[in-house]
Protein backbone atom coordinates (compact mmCIF):
# COMPACT_ATOMS: atom_id res chain seq x y z
CA UNK A 1 0.00 0.00 0.00
CA UNK A 2 1.37 3.40 -1.02
CA UNK A 3 1.45 6.53 1.12
CA UNK A 4 -1.34 8.04 -1.01
CA UNK A 5 -3.65 5.12 -0.16
CA UNK A 6 -3.51 5.80 3.58
CA UNK A 7 -6.31 7.77 5.19
CA UNK A 8 -4.25 10.14 7.36
CA UNK A 9 -2.45 13.22 6.16
CA UNK A 10 -0.73 16.08 7.99
CA UNK A 11 -3.95 18.12 8.18
CA UNK A 12 -5.89 15.49 10.14
CA UNK A 13 -7.27 16.89 13.38
CA UNK A 14 -6.85 15.22 16.74
CA UNK A 15 -7.87 16.00 20.31
CA UNK A 16 -5.54 15.83 23.29
CA UNK A 17 -6.56 15.89 26.95
CA UNK A 18 -5.01 15.25 30.34
CA UNK A 19 -2.03 16.62 32.25
CA UNK A 20 0.73 15.82 34.75
CA UNK A 21 1.93 12.59 33.21
CA UNK A 22 -1.30 11.11 31.82
CA UNK A 23 -2.70 12.04 28.40
CA UNK A 24 -5.31 10.85 25.93
CA UNK A 25 -5.13 11.49 22.17
CA UNK A 26 -8.00 10.83 19.81
CA UNK A 27 -8.03 11.00 16.01
CA UNK A 28 -11.82 11.20 15.57
CA UNK A 29 -11.93 10.83 11.80
CA UNK A 30 -9.63 7.83 11.95
CA UNK A 31 -11.47 6.25 14.89
CA UNK A 32 -8.10 5.75 16.62
CA UNK A 33 -7.04 6.79 20.10
CA UNK A 34 -3.98 6.47 22.31
CA UNK A 35 -3.45 6.65 26.07
CA UNK A 36 -0.04 7.77 27.35
CA UNK A 37 0.89 7.12 31.00
CA UNK A 38 3.88 6.75 33.36
CA UNK A 39 5.84 9.56 31.73
CA UNK A 40 9.35 10.05 33.11
CA UNK A 41 12.24 12.23 31.96
CA UNK A 42 15.80 11.18 32.78
CA UNK A 43 18.91 13.27 33.35
CA UNK A 44 19.61 13.26 29.59
CA UNK A 45 16.21 14.90 28.93
CA UNK A 46 14.89 11.73 27.34
CA UNK A 47 11.15 11.33 27.88
CA UNK A 48 9.75 7.81 28.14
CA UNK A 49 6.17 6.66 28.68
CA UNK A 50 3.81 3.75 28.23
CA UNK A 51 1.51 4.09 25.22
CA UNK A 52 -1.60 2.07 24.39
CA UNK A 53 -3.26 2.39 20.97
CA UNK A 54 -6.80 1.19 20.29
CA UNK A 55 -9.14 1.43 17.35
CA UNK A 56 -12.81 1.52 16.46
CA UNK A 57 -12.15 0.97 12.77
CA UNK A 58 -14.09 -1.85 11.07
CA UNK A 59 -10.85 -3.66 10.13
CA UNK A 60 -9.17 -3.42 13.56
CA UNK A 61 -11.55 -2.98 16.46
CA UNK A 62 -10.14 -2.97 19.97
CA UNK A 63 -6.59 -3.03 21.21
CA UNK A 64 -3.87 -2.42 18.61
CA UNK A 65 -0.53 -2.15 20.36
CA UNK A 66 0.91 -1.14 23.73
CA UNK A 67 4.37 -0.76 25.14
CA UNK A 68 7.15 1.50 26.34
CA UNK A 69 8.05 4.36 23.99
CA UNK A 70 11.00 6.75 24.08
CA UNK A 71 9.10 9.78 22.83
CA UNK A 72 12.23 11.87 22.20
CA UNK A 73 13.81 9.24 19.91
CA UNK A 74 13.00 9.26 16.15
CA UNK A 75 14.13 5.63 15.93
CA UNK A 76 11.74 4.60 18.71
CA UNK A 77 8.86 6.44 17.03
CA UNK A 78 9.59 4.77 13.67
CA UNK A 79 9.82 1.31 15.20
CA UNK A 80 6.53 1.70 17.02
CA UNK A 81 4.86 3.01 13.85
CA UNK A 82 5.96 -0.13 11.97
CA UNK A 83 4.46 -2.36 14.68
CA UNK A 84 1.16 -0.48 14.41
CA UNK A 85 1.21 -0.71 10.62
CA UNK A 86 1.28 -4.50 10.87
CA UNK A 87 -1.97 -4.38 12.84
CA UNK A 88 -3.69 -1.68 10.77
CA UNK A 89 -1.98 -0.91 7.42
CA UNK A 90 -4.52 1.74 6.28
CA UNK A 91 -3.31 4.45 8.66
CA UNK A 92 -0.28 6.69 8.30
CA UNK A 93 1.23 5.77 11.67
CA UNK A 94 4.38 7.80 11.07
CA UNK A 95 2.27 10.95 11.12
CA UNK A 96 0.28 9.77 14.15
CA UNK A 97 3.47 9.07 16.09
CA UNK A 98 4.90 12.46 15.15
CA UNK A 99 1.77 14.26 16.32
CA UNK A 100 1.59 12.24 19.51
CA UNK A 101 5.23 12.63 20.55
CA UNK A 102 5.69 16.29 19.69
CA UNK A 103 2.49 17.39 21.42
CA UNK A 104 3.09 15.37 24.57
CA UNK A 105 6.71 16.49 24.85
CA UNK A 106 5.56 20.11 24.53
CA UNK A 107 2.80 19.73 27.11
CA UNK A 108 4.91 17.79 29.58
CA UNK A 109 7.76 20.30 29.46
CA UNK A 110 5.51 23.33 29.45
CA UNK A 111 4.15 22.41 32.89
CA UNK A 112 1.39 24.35 34.59
CA UNK A 113 0.31 27.74 33.31
CA UNK A 114 1.49 30.94 34.97
CA UNK A 115 -1.20 32.74 36.96
CA UNK A 116 -1.38 35.99 38.88
CA UNK A 117 -1.84 35.50 42.62
CA UNK A 118 -4.66 37.88 43.42
CA UNK A 119 -8.22 37.79 44.71
CA UNK A 120 -9.60 37.83 41.17
CA UNK A 121 -7.86 34.52 40.42
CA UNK A 122 -8.53 33.03 43.89
CA UNK A 123 -11.61 34.84 45.22
CA UNK A 124 -12.33 32.35 48.05
CA UNK A 125 -8.87 32.38 49.64
CA UNK A 126 -7.89 34.56 52.59
CA UNK A 127 -4.89 34.58 54.90
CA UNK A 128 -6.66 33.23 57.98
CA UNK A 129 -5.05 30.15 59.48
CA UNK A 130 -8.13 27.91 59.49
CA UNK A 131 -8.97 28.63 55.85
CA UNK A 132 -5.99 26.62 54.58
CA UNK A 133 -7.26 23.31 56.01
CA UNK A 134 -9.60 20.72 54.58
CA UNK A 135 -9.46 18.94 57.96
CA UNK A 136 -8.56 21.38 60.73
CA UNK A 137 -5.96 21.38 62.22
CA UNK A 138 -4.14 18.45 60.57
CA UNK A 139 -4.73 18.30 56.79
CA UNK A 140 -4.09 21.35 54.63
CA UNK A 141 -5.85 21.79 51.30
CA UNK A 142 -4.09 19.98 48.44
CA UNK A 143 -1.10 19.13 50.64
CA UNK A 144 0.65 16.11 52.15
CA UNK A 145 0.60 15.26 55.86
CA UNK A 146 2.49 12.42 57.56
CA UNK A 147 1.51 10.56 60.73
CA UNK A 148 4.40 8.42 61.90
CA UNK A 149 5.23 6.35 64.97
CA UNK A 150 5.72 2.86 66.36
CA UNK A 151 3.47 0.00 65.34
CA UNK A 152 0.15 -0.20 67.22
CA UNK A 153 0.51 3.36 68.52
CA UNK A 154 -2.70 4.58 66.86
CA UNK A 155 -1.45 6.05 63.56
CA UNK A 156 -3.84 4.10 61.37
CA UNK A 157 -6.64 4.42 63.92
CA UNK A 158 -6.42 8.23 63.83
CA UNK A 159 -6.25 8.15 60.02
CA UNK A 160 -9.36 5.95 59.91
CA UNK A 161 -11.16 8.20 62.40
CA UNK A 162 -10.39 11.21 60.18
CA UNK A 163 -11.54 9.22 57.13
CA UNK A 164 -14.90 8.53 58.83
CA UNK A 165 -15.33 12.22 59.74
CA UNK A 166 -14.57 13.23 56.15
CA UNK A 167 -16.88 10.57 54.75
CA UNK A 168 -19.75 11.93 56.86
CA UNK A 169 -18.78 15.61 56.76
CA UNK A 170 -18.83 15.89 60.56
CA UNK A 171 -16.41 17.07 63.25
CA UNK A 172 -15.17 15.43 66.43
CA UNK A 173 -12.63 15.74 69.29
CA UNK A 174 -11.19 19.02 68.04
CA UNK A 175 -10.94 17.82 64.43
CA UNK A 176 -13.16 19.95 62.23
CA UNK A 177 -14.58 18.90 58.87
CA UNK A 178 -16.90 21.41 57.19
CA UNK A 179 -18.21 19.27 54.33
CA UNK A 180 -18.33 15.72 53.06
CA UNK A 181 -15.00 14.72 51.53
CA UNK A 182 -14.88 11.50 49.47
CA UNK A 183 -12.04 9.29 50.75
CA UNK A 184 -9.81 6.70 49.07
CA UNK A 185 -7.95 4.41 51.50
CA UNK A 186 -4.94 2.62 49.97
CA UNK A 187 -4.07 -0.28 52.26
CA UNK A 188 -0.67 -2.00 52.25
CA UNK A 189 -0.98 -3.23 55.84
CA UNK A 190 -4.22 -5.15 56.47
CA UNK A 191 -7.22 -6.33 54.46
CA UNK A 192 -10.78 -5.27 53.69
CA UNK A 193 -12.36 -7.24 56.55
CA UNK A 194 -10.05 -5.78 59.20
CA UNK A 195 -10.49 -2.24 57.97
CA UNK A 196 -14.25 -2.64 57.68
CA UNK A 197 -14.44 -3.85 61.27
CA UNK A 198 -12.40 -0.86 62.45
CA UNK A 199 -14.49 1.61 60.45
CA UNK A 200 -17.68 -0.01 61.76
CA UNK A 201 -16.52 0.34 65.36
CA UNK A 202 -15.55 3.99 64.86
CA UNK A 203 -18.88 4.77 63.22
CA UNK A 204 -20.82 3.05 66.01
CA UNK A 205 -18.82 5.01 68.57
CA UNK A 206 -19.93 8.19 66.80
CA UNK A 207 -23.57 7.06 66.83
CA UNK A 208 -23.60 6.39 63.07
CA UNK A 209 -24.88 3.44 61.07
CA UNK A 210 -22.23 0.75 60.44
CA UNK A 211 -21.88 1.31 56.68
CA UNK A 212 -19.60 3.98 55.24
CA UNK A 213 -18.98 5.17 51.69
CA UNK A 214 -15.20 5.17 52.10
CA UNK A 215 -13.49 3.86 48.98
CA UNK A 216 -11.05 1.07 49.83
CA UNK A 217 -8.32 -0.47 47.68
CA UNK A 218 -5.90 -3.20 48.83
CA UNK A 219 -2.40 -2.56 47.52
CA UNK A 220 0.49 -4.91 46.74
CA UNK A 221 2.67 -3.21 44.11
CA UNK A 222 4.42 0.13 44.53
CA UNK A 223 2.26 3.21 44.28
CA UNK A 224 4.16 4.57 41.26
CA UNK A 225 3.58 1.41 39.23
CA UNK A 226 -0.15 1.66 39.98
CA UNK A 227 -0.51 5.43 39.77
CA UNK A 228 -2.63 5.61 36.61
CA UNK A 229 -5.28 3.29 38.03
CA UNK A 230 -5.27 5.37 41.22
CA UNK A 231 -5.59 8.55 39.18
CA UNK A 232 -8.64 7.17 37.38
CA UNK A 233 -10.25 6.10 40.67
CA UNK A 234 -9.65 9.53 42.19
CA UNK A 235 -11.12 11.23 39.15
CA UNK A 236 -14.15 8.91 38.87
CA UNK A 237 -14.94 9.06 42.60
CA UNK A 238 -14.16 12.79 42.98
CA UNK A 239 -11.74 11.94 45.82
CA UNK A 240 -10.87 14.76 48.22
CA UNK A 241 -8.65 12.79 50.63
CA UNK A 242 -6.32 9.92 49.85
CA UNK A 243 -4.85 7.89 52.73
CA UNK A 244 -1.66 5.91 52.03
CA UNK A 245 -1.14 3.24 54.70
CA UNK A 246 1.82 2.93 54.65
CA UNK A 247 4.80 4.74 53.08
CA UNK A 248 6.98 1.65 53.20
CA UNK A 249 4.55 -0.39 51.12
CA UNK A 250 3.88 2.49 48.73
CA UNK A 251 7.62 2.74 48.02
CA UNK A 252 7.91 -0.95 47.25
CA UNK A 253 10.06 -1.51 50.33
CA UNK A 254 12.69 1.08 49.34
CA UNK A 255 11.77 3.80 51.80
CA UNK A 256 15.37 4.56 52.77
CA UNK A 257 16.31 5.61 49.21
CA UNK A 258 15.65 9.12 47.96
CA UNK A 259 14.30 8.25 44.49
CA UNK A 260 11.40 5.96 45.50
CA UNK A 261 10.24 8.55 48.06
CA UNK A 262 10.48 11.44 45.59
CA UNK A 263 8.79 9.43 42.83
CA UNK A 264 5.96 8.31 45.13
CA UNK A 265 5.19 11.75 46.56
CA UNK A 266 5.54 13.43 43.14
CA UNK A 267 3.11 10.92 41.65
CA UNK A 268 0.51 11.63 44.33
CA UNK A 269 1.16 15.38 44.06
CA UNK A 270 0.41 15.24 40.33
CA UNK A 271 -3.05 13.88 41.21
CA UNK A 272 -3.47 16.43 44.00
CA UNK A 273 -2.80 19.28 41.57
CA UNK A 274 -5.31 17.89 39.08
CA UNK A 275 -8.08 17.09 41.55
CA UNK A 276 -7.46 19.55 44.44
CA UNK A 277 -7.22 16.89 47.13
CA UNK A 278 -5.28 16.26 50.35
CA UNK A 279 -3.04 13.29 51.14
CA UNK A 280 -2.33 11.57 54.47
CA UNK A 281 0.64 9.21 54.66
CA UNK A 282 1.28 6.70 57.46
CA UNK A 283 4.94 6.10 58.37
CA UNK A 284 7.04 4.23 60.92
CA UNK A 285 10.06 4.91 63.15
CA UNK A 286 13.61 3.59 63.19
CA UNK A 287 15.70 2.42 66.15
CA UNK A 288 16.63 6.02 66.92
CA UNK A 289 12.94 6.94 67.35
CA UNK A 290 13.07 9.03 64.17
CA UNK A 291 10.93 8.73 61.08
CA UNK A 292 12.04 5.66 59.15
CA UNK A 293 13.29 6.21 55.62
CA UNK A 294 14.69 8.95 53.44
CA UNK A 295 14.66 12.45 54.92
CA UNK A 296 12.95 13.66 51.73
CA UNK A 297 9.57 12.42 52.95
CA UNK A 298 9.93 14.91 55.84
CA UNK A 299 10.99 17.66 53.43
CA UNK A 300 8.16 17.05 50.96
CA UNK A 301 5.33 16.92 53.51
CA UNK A 302 3.68 20.14 54.61
CA UNK A 303 2.89 18.84 58.09
CA UNK A 304 4.43 15.99 60.08
CA UNK A 305 3.01 14.53 63.30
CA UNK A 306 4.63 11.97 65.58
CA UNK A 307 1.99 9.63 67.04
CA UNK A 308 2.63 8.10 70.46
CA UNK A 309 0.51 6.08 72.88
CA UNK A 310 0.32 5.40 76.60
CA UNK A 311 -1.39 2.15 77.54
CA UNK A 312 -1.14 -0.12 80.55
CA UNK A 313 -1.20 -3.88 79.99
CA UNK A 314 -4.75 -5.22 80.02
CA UNK A 315 -6.37 -1.76 79.65
CA UNK A 316 -9.31 -1.50 77.26
CA UNK A 317 -8.39 2.12 76.59
CA UNK A 318 -5.27 4.01 75.64
CA UNK A 319 -4.05 7.59 75.44
CA UNK A 320 -2.82 8.72 72.02
CA UNK A 321 -0.89 11.91 71.39
CA UNK A 322 -0.27 13.81 68.14
CA UNK A 323 2.99 15.76 68.42
CA UNK A 324 3.44 18.35 65.67
CA UNK A 325 7.01 18.27 64.34
CA UNK A 326 6.86 20.21 61.09
CA UNK A 327 4.71 22.99 59.66
CA UNK A 328 5.54 24.81 56.45
CA UNK A 329 3.18 27.64 57.37
CA UNK A 330 2.93 29.04 60.85
CA UNK A 331 3.87 27.75 64.26
CA UNK A 332 3.95 24.21 65.56
CA UNK A 333 0.67 23.24 67.16
CA UNK A 334 -0.03 22.23 70.70
CA UNK A 335 0.19 18.44 71.23
CA UNK A 336 -3.25 16.94 70.72
CA UNK A 337 -4.30 14.14 73.03
CA UNK A 338 -7.09 11.57 72.75
CA UNK A 339 -8.48 8.84 74.98
CA UNK A 340 -9.39 5.83 72.85
CA UNK A 341 -11.75 3.25 74.35
CA UNK A 342 -12.90 -0.11 72.98
CA UNK A 343 -16.09 -1.64 74.33
CA UNK A 344 -18.64 -4.07 72.83
CA UNK A 345 -17.60 -3.37 69.23
CA UNK A 346 -17.54 0.40 69.75
CA UNK A 347 -14.44 2.56 69.37
CA UNK A 348 -14.82 5.98 70.96
CA UNK A 349 -12.41 8.91 71.00
CA UNK A 350 -12.50 11.78 73.47
CA UNK A 351 -10.16 14.71 74.04
CA UNK A 352 -7.49 14.06 76.64
CA UNK A 353 -4.70 16.33 77.90
CA UNK A 354 -1.36 14.67 77.18
CA UNK A 355 -0.02 16.24 80.39
CA UNK A 356 -2.35 13.99 82.37
CA UNK A 357 -0.90 10.74 80.97
CA UNK A 358 2.39 8.99 80.43
CA UNK A 359 2.65 10.95 77.18
CA UNK A 360 3.78 13.95 79.24
CA UNK A 361 7.36 12.69 79.01
CA UNK A 362 7.30 13.28 75.22
CA UNK A 363 6.62 17.01 75.54
CA UNK A 364 9.58 19.27 74.92
CA UNK A 365 11.29 20.69 77.99
CA UNK A 366 9.49 24.03 78.00
CA UNK A 367 6.15 22.26 77.76
CA UNK A 368 7.11 19.95 80.62
CA UNK A 369 8.08 22.94 82.73
CA UNK A 370 4.75 24.60 81.92
CA UNK A 371 2.98 21.37 82.92
CA UNK A 372 4.70 21.33 86.33
CA UNK A 373 3.85 24.99 86.89
CA UNK A 374 0.12 24.43 86.41
CA UNK A 375 -1.89 25.52 89.45
CA UNK A 376 1.30 26.58 91.30
CA UNK A 377 0.23 29.93 92.70
CA UNK A 378 3.65 30.65 94.20
CA UNK A 379 5.55 29.22 91.26
CA UNK A 380 8.56 26.91 91.51
CA UNK A 381 12.27 27.52 91.80
CA UNK A 382 14.70 26.43 89.08
CA UNK A 383 16.24 24.01 91.57
CA UNK A 384 12.88 22.33 92.32
CA UNK A 385 12.03 22.14 88.62
CA UNK A 386 15.43 20.60 87.87
CA UNK A 387 14.94 17.97 90.56
CA UNK A 388 11.44 17.01 89.36
CA UNK A 389 12.53 16.85 85.72
CA UNK A 390 15.84 15.09 86.29
CA UNK A 391 17.83 17.86 84.61
CA UNK A 392 20.59 20.17 85.74
CA UNK A 393 19.65 23.53 87.18
CA UNK A 394 21.73 25.21 84.46
CA UNK A 395 19.64 23.48 81.78
CA UNK A 396 16.37 24.50 83.44
CA UNK A 397 17.49 28.13 83.88
CA UNK A 398 18.29 28.27 80.15
CA UNK A 399 14.83 26.91 79.26
CA UNK A 400 13.17 29.36 81.66
CA UNK A 401 15.14 32.30 80.27
CA UNK A 402 14.14 31.43 76.69
CA UNK A 403 10.54 30.91 77.81
CA UNK A 404 10.46 34.38 79.37
CA UNK A 405 12.36 36.24 76.68
CA UNK A 406 11.42 34.53 73.39
CA UNK A 407 8.09 32.79 73.95
CA UNK A 408 6.44 34.86 76.69
CA UNK A 409 5.54 31.58 78.41
CA UNK A 410 6.87 32.18 81.92
CA UNK A 411 7.19 35.06 84.34
CA UNK A 412 9.73 35.46 87.16
CA UNK A 413 8.02 36.24 90.48
CA UNK A 414 9.32 38.52 93.25
CA UNK A 415 10.29 35.49 95.36
CA UNK A 416 12.61 34.26 92.59
CA UNK A 417 10.31 31.46 91.48
CA UNK A 418 8.85 31.09 88.02
CA UNK A 419 5.20 30.73 87.01
CA UNK A 420 3.19 30.37 83.84
CA UNK A 421 1.89 33.55 82.25
CA UNK A 422 -1.51 34.57 83.60
CA UNK A 423 -3.43 34.22 80.30
CA UNK A 424 -3.78 30.46 80.89
CA UNK A 425 -1.35 27.71 80.11
CA UNK A 426 -3.65 26.11 77.56
CA UNK A 427 -2.44 28.74 75.09
CA UNK A 428 1.27 28.36 75.76
CA UNK A 429 2.16 25.40 73.59
CA UNK A 430 0.60 26.89 70.49
CA UNK A 431 3.48 29.38 70.41
CA UNK A 432 6.37 26.94 70.49
CA UNK A 433 8.36 26.75 67.26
Amino acid sequence: MTQEDKTLDSSTDFDISGSSGSYQLEWTSLKVNCKVTHLQENSHYELRGFVTFSSDRPTSKGHLRGGSLLLTSPQSRASFAKLLEKREPTVDWDECMEQLCENIIARQRQGAEVVVLNSEYLPDVDSSDENQFSVYPVLEHESATIFYGHGSHGKSLLAQYIAVLCDEGISGVGIRVDRKIPVLYLDYETNDKQLFRRVQSIRKGLGLSPNSTINYRPMASSLVSDIEQIREICRDKDIGLIVIDSISGACGGEQESQKPIKDMMSAIRSIQIDLKMSALYIGHVNKQEQMFGSVFQFYDARNVFNVRKDQKEGDASLSVGLFHQKSNDGLLRQPMGYKVSFNDGLCTLSSHDVRDSGLEQHLNMKERIASLLRNKAGGMSPADLAEDLGKTETHIRKELSEGVRNYKMFVRLENGNYANVTRGDDDIQWELN
